[in-house]
């Protein structure tokens, strides 16, 4: 036993649930073992220590976060497509270590989902993380268990190589508490001027993203993007919420694909993720999506070709979407670089 703490509400301590005594005797073990963190907790009210662990997910714990964040994230919000199948790169055994996690006596009270990611430029390739749906239990909230975990999972992180994180969220003061700081570039932008009739050009190539030969797709984006997310073959599985679909509409000048949009479904709206590629096609690229889709939702970054295009050629009305927040995790980076940078939302978790 290393002592009695006193618990007082700032951020480094935990604010007491009802029924619990002003005064807890907390232990924490003399080593941590297999990247595990665990401590005990008294509970004045009950009588009882209960057992705390910080760890990392592994493989047969998915099945048991899987319903929890479902109902959080999915179910609660009208949706149906599970969290597991729209971020399989993500909720995969193979993932599972990047998946940070709180239990109490046996019962996931927090957690976290992490992926790793390479974020490519002209001459240098840095090793990022992508954090979302941060979850604690209702009944656990306020008393600082998941900012614990937040920071604990950020530090096992740097110590493993990653050189920054990122998260998006409507919650900016919770993270800059913890030393996130909340830069982008990112737009939003609408269009109400689709037809919703008549889906078919010749020069467009319409393919379900899961069935599409993504070397097409990332050839294109390696001739035309400087900096860049590196995708795998799975992370072309993925299904950004709210989307219900993602198909790839591929732009052809002779026979070869030399531009490519990714457009998501929600009943009957389009939600345009990216478009990418020779701008000789983005004017099909975009009358397609008209065809398709009465309304559009474009997800995009101030610096992109896409957004100077659209911006130039459509009636899109823009608007600033600033939901990005960073944690640089290595000395060789700062704000003034990073805040320059833009993750498209279909890479998101």
């Amino acid at each position: 036993m290393i002592g009695i703490v006193r618990f007082t509400q700032h951020r480094h301590s935990l604010r007491l649930a009802d029924g619990w005594e002003r005064m807890r005797t907390l232990c924490y073990s003399a080593s941590v073992a297999d990247g595990k963190r665990e401590f005990f907790i008294f509970n004045g009210a009950k009588g009882a220590y209960m057992t705390i662990s910080h760890r990392a997910a592994q493989p047969q714990d998915l099945e048991r976060l899987r319903p929890i964040l479902d109902q959080e994230f999915i179910l609660a919000k009208g949706r149906k497509t599970s969290i597991a199948d729209r971020y399989p790169a993500t909720f995969c055994p193979a993932n599972a270590g990047n998946i940070f996690l709180v239990e109490e006596n046996g019962e996931i009270v927090s957690t976290f989902l992490c992926k790793r990611f390479s974020w490519q430029q002209a001459n240098k390739k840095w090793q990022g993380a992508m954090v979302g749906a941060v979850y604690t239990d209702p009944k656990r909230r306020a008393e600082g268990i998941g900012s614990a975990l937040l920071q604990w999972g950020m530090q096992t992180l740097k110590d493993t190589g990653v050189e920054f994180a990122v998260l998006w969220t409507t919650q900016a003061e919770f993270y800059e508490r913890m030393g996130w700081i909340a830069a982008d570039v990112g737009v939003l932008g609408n269009s109400n001027s689709g037809t919703g009739i008549d889906p078919v050009m010749d020069s467009i190539k319409i393919l379900p993203l899961p069935m599409s030969n993504n070397r097409e797709i990332d050839d294109i984006r390696l001739q035309s993007l400087d900096d860049y997310v590196s995708r795998q073959v799975l992370d072309y599985s993925q299904q950004p919420i709210p989307a219900q679909s993602v198909d790839v509409l591929f732009w052809s000048d002779d026979g070869e694909s030399s531009s490519y949009a990714l457009l998501g479904q929600v009943d009957a709206a389009g939600i345009l993720y990216e478009m990418v590629g020779s701008e000789e096609g983005f004017a099909d690229l975009w009358e397609m999506m008209r065809r398709r889709h009465k309304k559009i939702v474009i997800n995009d970054g101030t610096h992109s070709d896409s957004y100077r295009w659209l911006s130039k050629n459509t009636d899109i009305v823009w608007e600033d979407k600033k939901l990005a927040m960073w944690l640089p995790l290595s000395a060789d980076l700062n704000m003034a670089a990073i805040s320059q940078w833009y993750i498209p939302y279909f890479d998101r978790i």
